[in-house]
C-alpha cells in the first residue's frame, strides 16, 4: 500500500461523514422547520449549515474570551 493512501482514505471518510452529517443535516433541519412543505435542496442546505456552524463556534469563541478577561 502507498504511504498516506490510508491516511488520506480515513481523512476523505471523515470529511465526507462530517458535511454529511453535521452540516447537511443542520441545515436541512432548518429549512424544513422554515418550509416544510418544500424540498430540501442539498447544496442550500451544506451552505446553511455551514454558516450556522460558523456562527456557532464564533459565538463560543467570544463568549470564551470575555470570561477570560
Amino acid at each position: 500500500m502507498p504511504e498516506g493512501l490510508l491516511g488520506s482514505l480515513i481523512a476523505e471518510l471523515f470529511v465526507d461523514a462530517i458535511l454529511d452529517t453535521l452540516m447537511w443535516g443542520t441545515g436541512a433541519f432548518v429549512l424544513k422547520v422554515i418550509r416544510p412543505d418544500r424540498p430540501v435542496n442539498k447544496i442550500a442546505a451544506t451552505v446553511l449549515g455551514l454558516i450556522i456552524w460558523l456562527v456557532g463556534i464564533a459565538a463560543l469563541f467570544t463568549i470564551g474570551y470575555f470570561l477570560l478577561v
